[in-house]
């Protein structure tokens, strides 16, 4: 057991009542730094962001989907799930010293002709890959390199041979001559070496200045992945490889209405095992580098997904597994904070009431259409909630084509007339999101800088989408106005109380808990714990179905830099358990022999096993 955390889990500061603001930045490629311009940001440049934001009050980044979606411009269309995007590549990494200069001056030249508004991806893809080439010669005997990929998992390595295969043939993988030999997957596990270092650099940073990031998780991949070639068995695809059915949505509720995606979609149900253990697994990958993950369109895991003929168009719903992945996704990770993409859809029975099982609520958008996202006195505490979003408007295009009387049924305070200033616009909306319940409020880069251009237009395919730039320097932007808004509200302090306990249970209220599974809890407390005690009626190890008292000592915790708190962890096996109901209520003993009450019999730990 680690001796320290660098940070206080969410879990803890939202147990604490505790509100936060997060920035919304999209992708790197966004950023703009003063010492370079290569065409686009990188890794490097969340360096400086990370400080930008540590200084106006913000405590969380949320950042685009970073996988390797080789040409293809969409963050939500991975080659990989266990793979970067070499575009991200940091190439002023002081590792590379004088390597391949001449091919960085040549790009910053040709930078310095281009539209600086705007990213040519494929041009920077290209950049950054032959880059990798170039310091390859020099750096492939690195002894780091060499023990990053003894310790590799067989998907990254799947990857590399995806990539070199691709990179031989030239064809989709469906074409491929199955007999064909590779030479260069060294070469592709070598820049996903440098990607993986630069990325847990980045978070090393953000654990030092206290900023927690959040990274996307795309639900799909693209039929060309790597993913897809090496599990084709858990997707529906015909015999020849391609697409029975490609992914979309059709709700009347969606703001965007029908949309044709294009991803081969997961068998969920006929597969629902399979495919549990490699979202775990890709959930492993990503955590790595984060402490908060937003779940995209988490509405196929909770409600139901869209299968779609490629061929006709039409489609049709599928209803989900329920609950069962999502619940085994949250229980594997109990220290990172997962958001739910729900769209805002409105439906308390399939929707509702199965994230709040799970300890989540979904997110709430005010350019979403119904009351449900629009009025912040309706936000419940654990809701996240987005100012705008990289499939909306900006927040300043948005509010402008708002009447007076759209906006009073939103409830924004219009006592005096609407204001036409970006900055007062900004002020008024972000007060009114930071005065709600809501734990969690972000707001977007391009909005603080009055960039009103569209990220991305849903369903649709452009030479523009996804490949916007920042106009002025980080460095140079003027956060003062969101600084004042963060701090009156008070969404950027860690103020734990003289005497905090709070708890957060693993398996709670489930109804599929395998007999072979653990009951886990963990108490993050800043009183010294000694002993937590049981009253259950689950078959322990000494096999007594009756109601009986378990005493556990305290025999490890974790403690958090910098702060007066410990995490302390139970874990009650539940091998020896048949089939039935239980119950269970638990308390803490501390050490100078006082007891807390966290959970009462059924209200919060009712354990239904079915075998």
């Amino acid at each position: 057991m680690p001796e320290q955390l660098l940070q206080l889990p969410l879990w803890v500061r939202f147990g604490a009542s505790q509100k936060l603001a997060g920035l919304n930045a999209y992708s790197p490629l966004y950023l703009r730094n003063s010492n370079h311009d290569y065409g686009g940001g990188d890794f490097g440049d969340l360096f400086v962001l990370i400080e930008k934001a540590k200084e106006t009050g913000f405590s969380v980044i949320q950042l685009l989907p970073l996988y390797d979606t080789g040409d293809n411009t969409s963050p939500y269309m991975p080659v990989s799930f266990f793979a970067l995007n070499p575009i991200f590549l940091w190439i002023d990494d002081p590792i590379f010293n004088n390597l391949a200069n001449k091919l960085k001056e040549n790009q910053q030249h040709w930078t310095s002709q281009q539209t600086n508004s705007q990213i040519n991806y494929q041009q920077m893809y290209d950049f950054k890959t032959a880059f990798l080439q170039e310091v390859y010669l020099s750096l492939k005997n690195n002894s780091n390199f060499v023990k990053y990929k003894d310790n590799i998992t067989a998907e990254i390595k799947d990857y590399a041979k995806f990539c070199s295969l691709k990179q031989n043939q030239k064809t989709d993988w469906q074409k491929w001559e199955t007999n064909k030999v590779t030479q260069n997957e060294d070469f592709y596990l070598f820049g996903q070496w440098l990607l993986t270092k630069q990325l847990k650099q980045v978070k090393e940073y953000a654990d030092k200045h206290e900023i927690y990031l959040c990274l996307d998780k795309p639900l799909y991949l693209q039929l060309q992945s790597s993913d897809v070639w090496a599990n084709q068995e858990l997707f529906y695809l015909k015999k020849d490889g391609y697409s029975e059915f490609v992914s979309g949505c059709n709700n009347p509720s969606d703001p965007f209405g029908a949309q044709v995606w294009g991803h081969p979609v997961f068998q969920f149900t006929q597969k629902s095992i399979a495919i549990e253990r490699y979202f775990i697994k890709s959930i492993a990958y990503l955590s790595q580098f984060c402490h908060v993950i937003r779940l995209d369109h988490v509405l196929a895991l909770i409600w139901k997904y869209y299968l779609i003929d490629p061929n006709t168009q039409i489609g049709k719903h599928i209803k989900a597994t329920g609950y069962q992945i999502l619940q085994h996704i949250i229980d594997s990770f109990p220290n990172i904070h997962f958001i739910a993409e729900d769209s805002g859809f409105e439906s308390e029975q399939e929707i509702d009431l199965p994230l709040q099982n799970l300890g989540l609520l979904g997110v709430r958008c005010l350019q979403w259409a119904s009351q449900r996202n629009q009025n912040s006195n309706n936000y419940p505490y654990t809701t996240t909630i987005y100012a705008s979003t990289h499939d909306t408007k900006s927040l300043i295009n948005w509010y402008q084509t708002l009447d007076i009387d759209k906006l009073n049924f939103i409830a924004l305070d219009l006592k005096n007339n609407k204001p036409s200033n970006p900055q007062q616009i900004l002020n008024q909306v972000f007060s009114y999101l930071y005065q709600s319940s809501a734990q969690l409020v972000f707001v977007s880069l391009p909005d603080l800088l009055f960039d009103t251009r569209r990220i991305n237009i849903p369903g649709t395919t452009n030479n523009y989408n996804w490949q916007k730039r920042m106009i002025r320097n980080i460095e140079e932007i003027d956060f003062s106005d969101i600084n004042k808004l963060i701090n009156k509200f008070r969404r950027n302090q860690l103020v734990l109380s003289p005497k905090l306990t709070v708890s957060k249970v693993v398996h709670p209220q489930i109804k599929n808990l395998s007999s072979k599974d653990k009951l886990e809890l963990i108490v993050a407390s800043n009183y010294k714990i000694g002993e937590f005690i049981v009253n259950t009626n689950l078959q322990y190890e000494n096999g007594n179905s009756n109601w009986q008292e378990l005493i556990f000592d305290v025999n490890g915790y974790w403690e958090v830099r910098n702060l007066d708190i410990k995490l302390y962890y139970l874990k009650i096996s539940l091998t020896n358990c048949i089939k039935g109901n239980y119950e269970l209520s638990l308390c803490v003993k501390f050490n100078n022999g006082e007891l807390l009450n966290l959970y009462e019999y059924a209200k919060n730990l009712k354990i239904n096993i079915l075998q």
